[in-house]
Parts: structure tokens; sequence; C-alpha cells
């Protein structure tokens, strides 16, 4: 009976829980609304682009959206930055009409600090004529619901008053988002906050809530920087028998990943490739080094295997795949890199986002899901591309041409996507 009544309570608690999340999510939108009622839009021709940086830092794929955003946005930028630290604001030291506003309680945080972050963008954004946000993997509330519907409504706030017109650019959305989530996307759709997403799946998904959604790809494809420097395609591995390994702290949640790649290793030093073990996020929440540093300690010390455990730049990441044949990641924007340049990437599949982009780049077959028997599902991944490497080539080249090709309607507006199409 014990069992039966510790579940009832459990059930209790969660749906005290939910209700109390409802309340205050319902006080804060009608406290939001006040703010905003304060300040008018300008009246002064605007010019410059906000941009909300997605909340964590310390992570290569962030830095490489950015890095795309600002080399894609020719106005003035004012960067939102949720997180203090984490970023390199490197490629705005040359625009020095662009300012980056720290506001780390705007999308965390209790009531009163979310209000002083309001406080401290409004203005900002006020000066503003569009206002973007990389949406990524943090607008379904598979990480943060609060901070995903305080996103959401940030955006049809700033939309319906006047300020900016509001769009989120390429981003996932899984298949069982909470209400409340749901409820903010259907608001914004309402007012007319334009929403790019980056795989068929996740559009599929979230059309019935936002009619309007359109198809894009994620915005790191138009990432001018990362372009290979040699035509696309797959190295044979005797002519660069290297291997870039990445083990990614989300996967290692649910499974002993590191005995699974320690298994994946050893077959490939056996098969006489090198090994690159390197890290992607770097953030003290999901940090990846030790992972990697356990993996390196568990195999052979004798010069195969090197190690890059420490923060990495896009560009470095990029020279760092052109020296592999292929890589084995779980870390979607590390595969992202790895097919600009034409490598492919066997990728672990987590929060629901990968399957999407593999399809996108015609290549599903290097999508592994984590669980039992991994080593054995990413070997026989490794046999495929060692057997059918002109095929992968072609199909890889053809699904990044695409993905560019998409990539560019993140930056134009709806109107401007739907005179193409």
């Amino acid at each position: 009976m014990k069992p039966q009544v510790n579940r009832a309570l459990l059930h209790l608690r969660r749906r005290l829980g939910l209700f109390r999340f409802r309340l205050s999510s319902a006080l804060e939108e009608r406290l939001e609304s006040l703010v905003f009622n304060r300040f008018s839009s300008s009246a002064e021709a605007r010019s410059r682009t906000a941009l909300l940086l997605t909340p964590g830092g310390h992570n290569t794929g962030d830095q490489a959206m950015y890095d795309s955003v600002v080399l894609n946005v020719s106005n003035p930028i004012t960067v939102i930055v949720p997180t203090i630290g984490g970023f390199d604001h490197g490629l705005l030291d040359s625009r020095c009409d662009s300012v980056v506003i720290e506001a780390p309680f705007l999308l965390k945080g209790g009531l009163l600090r979310h209000m002083l972050g309001l406080l401290r963008t409004i203005p900002a954004i006020r000066q503003c004529s569009q206002f973007l946000v990389i949406g990524a993997d943090v607008m379904d509330g598979g990480y943060s619901e609060r901070s995903s519907v305080r996103t959401w409504r940030l955006l049809s706030q700033v939309h319906q008053n006047g300020f900016a017109s509001g769009r989120v650019l390429g981003f996932s959305w899984n298949g069982a988002p909470q209400g409340s989530v749901r409820v903010a996307v259907r608001k914004a759709a309402s007012v007319g906050v334009e929403c790019r997403v980056r795989d068929q799946i996740s559009l599929d998904r979230i059309l019935p809530l936002h009619p309007g959604a359109i198809l894009s790809s994620d915005v790191v494809f138009a990432n001018s920087q990362l372009r290979a420097q040699q035509p696309l395609g797959m190295l044979e591995p005797g002519s660069s028998p290297t291997v870039v390994i990445n083990v990614s702290s989300l996967v290692a949640k649910a499974l002993d990943v590191v005995s699974e790649y320690v298994l994946v290793c050893e077959s490939l030093l056996k098969s006489g490739y090198r090994l690159i073990l390197v890290s992607h996020v770097t953030h003290p929440s999901s940090d990846d080094r030790p992972l990697i540093l356990e993996l390196a300690r568990r195999l052979p010390q004798d010069g195969r295997v090197d190690v890059l455990a420490h923060a990495m730049s896009p560009a470095a990441v990029a020279e760092t795949v052109q020296r592999a044949a292929f890589a084995i990641t779980g870390r979607m924007h590390l595969s992202i890199i790895c097919a600009v340049q034409g490598r492919p990437a066997i990728v672990l599949a987590t929060q629901g986002k990968v399957q999407g982009l593999m399809d996108l780049l015609q290549v599903p077959e290097f999508c592994v899901v984590p669980g039992p028997g991994l080593a054995a599902s990413v070997l026989e991944a490794v046999a495929r591309l060692s057997e059918q490497p002109a095929d992968i080539q072609d199909a890889l080249g053809r699904g990044v041409v695409s993905a560019r090709d998409l990539a560019r309607f993140n930056f134009m507006s709806d109107a401007e996507v739907l005179a193409i199409l």
C-alpha cells in the first residue's frame, strides 16, 4: 500500500507545482504587460537589430550560432546576453556601433529579478527595428519551461507593442512540449511573431501551434567563416586515418557512455586510426571535459590519441575536423561543423533534435540512438562509412547545399521568404 501512497503524493505534488507555476506565470504576464505599457516605441527611425543569445555559453555550438548571426546582419546590433560571460564578442570589435547588454535574470530567476531584467533591456529593444532570438533547442521547454515561456512572451510583447518585429531563428521542437509553452507559442503566432524551424520533423510538430512557421535550417549553415577551404568530400581513411571523438555529457546522463566509447575507440585503433578527443561544451552544468579525460585515461598511452579537453572556437573545431576522415559525437553542432567541412559524423541523438538534421543532410543512417549496445551500433555506422564512401560523399554534399539555401531564410522576413517560395 505504501508505494501507492507515495505515487499519489508525488502526483499531487506535481499537480500543485504545475498549478503554482501557471499562477505565477499568469501574474508575470500581467506585470510584463504593465511594464511594456510604460514605454512607447521609439518615434525615431530605427535601423538597429536586437539579438537575444541562448542561455548558457561556454559552448562551441552556441558561439558558432552567435557568430553566424553577426556575420549575416548588416544593421548595428544590440546583443542581449542572459548569461554573464561564456561568449566571445570578437566579431563585434569592428562594429563600433554595436553594444552588449548583460541581463542575467531576464529569462531565469524569480519574479522581481525578471522584472528588473525587463526594465534593463526594454529601453534598448525599443531602439531596434527587429528582435531576433537564437532558438536552437531552448524554445520548447526541454531544458527549462520557465525560460522558454518567458522567451515566447517577450517576443509577443515586443512584437504586439510595436517595438520591433520578432523572429525566432532556426530552432527544434520536441514531440511533447509543456502546456504552458504551447499556450505561449499560440499567443506569439496570433500577434505575428515569425518562426524559422530548422528541420522538417520539428516543423510538422509545431505547425498546429504556429501555422505560419517556415522551414529553415540551423543558422550555423550560414556561417561563412566555417566554409571548407577545400572541396566537399570525405577523405579516404588511408589518406587521413584520424577520427574526431566527442563524448557528450548529455548522453552520459542516461548511460555509461565512456565504457561504450572505450569499445569503439579500441576498435578504431586496431583498424589503424589515430584519434583526436575533443570537448564541445565546457559549461559547468554540461561539461564534456571530465568524460573526455576519463576516456583518454582508459585508452592506450602510446601517442595515437590526442586530447583537446579545452574550450575551442568554432574555427578551431573546423580546422581540427578538416584533418579527420569522420567524427563520432553527441553534440549536434559539432556534426554541423563536420558537414560543412565535408566530413560525415556519426551523431548520438539527444533531445529529439538530431534526426531531423540528419534527414536534411541526407545521411539519416548516421543518427544513432544511445542505449544498450551503443558501441555495436556506432561500429556498424563506421562500417557503412568505409563501404559506401562515394554515395555518402554525394549525399552529404547535396544535403549541405540544401541546408545552406534554407539557412538564408533565418535572415529574411516572412514576406521575403514567401516571395521566393
